[in-house]
């Protein structure tokens, strides 16, 4: 009953809001598992540039009340529609009631899905048509399932094509535009012009290196290519995916896991064919397989089962290390444990490969001073400076002779990169000053975005 005031008051003042649209016929439905009201009209524009000055044209008796379209995508119906839905929601709000929009959710639809929606739709279409030519049949001829076919028609098929009928009309939208390939080989260039597209609400399909746009949004897509900026240190969002992922596979006991964990961290998870996950601040999903091989959910695994290897061995070397070498022991796994807590941004020793303890570039460096202590016999931080002491003294020599000291001077190279790195370790705070030093990189970073001549 409370559905019959609402549609009444709506229906009430409907051509009130639309004096062009004239109304000949309203019904309503409420014996259905969703209420509804049939409203039957004719457009009328008064404006005709050419011909009768009084027409039946829908698009000229919207414009006359004032919805225009702005693009393809928004025409003066959906202008016209979105409006009319506003007014039902505050006659909604004033009963106490809600509209509930089932397509607030609603994913983006791959080519692959669009095509299996038209399908479906298609296949009720079919069924449909069957029924219809059903009731073409004398009753007596008719089979109890064919009867009941026709006696469940509306309300078995109404919603669901319905539902399809609105998936398919937004995607037909796209197929019919003339869709042109645009070539970006630049990941983060690709997801920057993906992710203002997708503000703008305009369709487009994404390859690894093409995105597939209307001919219609060309001009805007060059626009939002020519205000993207490469960050000078910032990681790309692409980059910056596969690093949160690289550190979450140490704290991470399966690939679900690891997923939840991106969760936590504000991510967006997409699951079918292939997993997708969207970074907080990117506005379109990545999918994993296109982050490269060692991303695919199989070899996530593999890695994951692997992960704690690294820390057994240096916590195993450790156990028979002298002094000097166990405090270098110490600062590694400190380093394992502070980035894999995202406390300290990791840097790869090389750009080319995944993030992993051994392509870390403050571990790589802490290994080298432990390869320097191993090839000279030290044992002691006296060790350290008679080393330094000592091949000062042979090159002194050496040069007074006439000799070539280059070998000497290369061994005083790496014992002077020892001292550096064990007096930052002893007498300062290493891990601390990694941090430090990381803060004032990106408090930097951030005044040089607000800076006019770096904005995007």
């Amino acid at each position: 009953m409370q559905c019959f005031f609402v549609f009444a008051y709506y229906m009430r003042e409907f051509e009130q809001r639309n004096p062009n649209l004239k109304v000949f016929n309203a019904v309503m439905h409420l014996d259905e598992s969703t209420p509804h009201l049939h409203i039957d009209f004719v457009p009328m524009a008064h404006k005709g540039q050419r011909g009768l000055s009084l027409k039946n044209s829908m698009s000229g008796a919207l414009r006359e009340q004032g919805f225009f379209s702005s693009n393809k995508m928004q025409n003066e119906w959906t202008a016209w529609s979105e409006s009319e839905r506003s007014v039902m929601e505050q006659i909604l709000l004033k009963h106490g009631l809600r509209r509930e929009d089932k397509n607030v959710h609603r994913q983006h639809l791959s080519v692959d899905d669009y095509k299996k929606a038209a399908q479906e739709a298609e296949n009720i279409r079919k069924i449909n048509a069957h029924i219809n030519e059903l009731k073409k049949k004398p009753i007596e001829e008719l089979t109890s399932y064919e009867a009941a076919l026709i006696k469940n028609q509306n309300d078995v098929m109404r919603e669901k094509v319905t539902e399809l009928r609105q998936q398919v009309e937004e995607m037909s939208k796209k197929a019919q535009a003339d869709f042109v390939p645009v070539n970006v080989y630049n990941p983060d260039k690709l997801q920057y012009i993906a992710d203002g597209l997708a503000r703008t609400k305009i369709p487009f399909v994404a390859e690894s290196n093409t995105l597939y746009i209307p001919d219609y949004a060309l001009e805007t897509a060059r626009a939002i290519s020519r205000h993207y900026k490469p960050s000078e240190n910032a990681p790309s969002i692409r980059e910056q995916i596969k690093l949160d992922i690289d550190r979450l596979v140490y704290s991470s006991a399966s690939v679900e896991d690891l997923l939840a964990r991106l969760k936590e961290r504000g991510y967006e998870i997409k699951r079918g064919k292939y997993i997708s996950v969207k970074a907080p601040s990117a506005e379109r999903f990545v999918r994993l397989k296109t982050l490269g091989e060692e991303y695919l959910p199989k070899n996530l695994e593999r890695r994951i089962a692997e992960s704690g290897r690294f820390v057994d061995c240096v916590h195993e070397k450790a156990q028979n290390a002298n002094p000097v070498e166990k405090r270098f022991h110490s600062v590694i796994l400190n380093v394992t444990t502070v980035v894999t807590q995202f406390r300290l941004e990791p840097k790869k020793s090389n750009a080319r490969r995944h993030y992993c303890f051994q392509n870390d570039e403050w571990i790589n460096y802490l290994s080298q001073q432990l390869l320097t202590i191993g090839d000279f016999g030290i044992t002691s931080r006296d060790d350290i400076y008679a080393k330094a002491q000592e091949l000062q003294h042979n090159i002194h020599v050496m040069r007074s002779k006439g000799d070539n000291p280059t070998e000497h001077e290369t061994a005083l190279k790496r014992i002077n990169k020892l001292i550096k790195a064990y007096e930052e370790i002893v007498e300062g705070n290493y891990i601390d000053n990694l941090i430090k030093a990381q803060k004032s990189r990106e408090a930097a970073a951030q005044r040089s975005e607000k800076s006019p001549k770096h904005k995007r």
